[in-house]
């Protein structure tokens, strides 16, 4: 709708990592975008508002892996500045410096559900978290670029997980290693989001070192090392 300027999105999905079957890590039911067109011919695309509704997140642990930890593991490569392949073979994304930087006032992720799959053999059950409405505003505006759009994706993962860490309903095992991870991001911060600490329920080091041991005992009670 280029003359009402607003950009529609239906039926997205995000693969998982290979070895976590072919079901979606992500998948979106539909989003919508209203663009200022002005700046739509500049480096620095200016969006008034994205709505992204329902979205659901899998998540998989298995006894050597998990498939939050890989994605994770890419967002930190990510952030620090690396664009190489993480496993031979993977393209090359180019330069994190490439492409269009956006600045988004008020982003609404709506119906938010994060599932976890059932696995029989590390006394994982299937769990379904109903996390509701996550609204983030003024991304990018505290830096004159704005964000690219790999960015914000990170961003929209990051900020499901945090909340989903913070809801309290995921399993023991799966929410420890989540806070370790998610503690060595910094693309919330970085970008500039209002009300943050909301977001990340205050989580601080004790939480992270915390979570470290929960992670260890998990993993030791089931006979995994780590």
């Amino acid at each position: 709708g280029f003359l009402d300027q607003t950009f529609g999105l239906e039926g997205l999905r995000v693969a998982n990592p290979d070895g976590f079957g072919s079901d979606a890590f992500l998948s979106l039911g539909s989003g919508k975008v209203g663009v200022a067109a002005r700046s739509l011919l500049s480096d620095k695309v200016e969006l008034p508002e994205l709505t992204l509704s329902s979205i659901r997140l899998s998540l998989i642990q298995s006894a050597k892996g998990s498939n939050y930890g890989k994605i994770l593991d890419n967002l930190e490569r990510f952030q620090g500045g690396e664009a190489t392949p993480s496993s031979p073979g993977e393209p090359t994304a180019g330069s994190v410096e490439d492409g269009k930087r956006f600045v988004i006032e008020k982003l609404t992720m709506a119906d938010v559900v994060v599932s976890v799959v059932a696995v029989p053999e590390l006394q994982l059950a299937a769990v379904k978290i109903p996390l509701g409405t996550i609204q983030l505003e003024d991304i990018g505006t505290d830096s004159d670029e704005g964000v690219l759009l790999a960015d914000l994706a990170g961003i929209i993962v990051e900020a499901i997980l945090e909340r989903a860490s913070a809801s309290g309903q995921l399993p023991a095992l799966i929410n420890g290693a989540l806070k370790v991870q998610l503690a060595q991001l910094h693309g919330l911060k970085d970008a500039g989001i209002q009300a943050v600490e909301k977001i990340l329920g205050g989580q601080g080091g004790q939480a992270v070192d915390d979570a470290k041991k929960a992670i260890d005992e998990g993993l030791k009670g089931l006979g995994i090392g780590r």
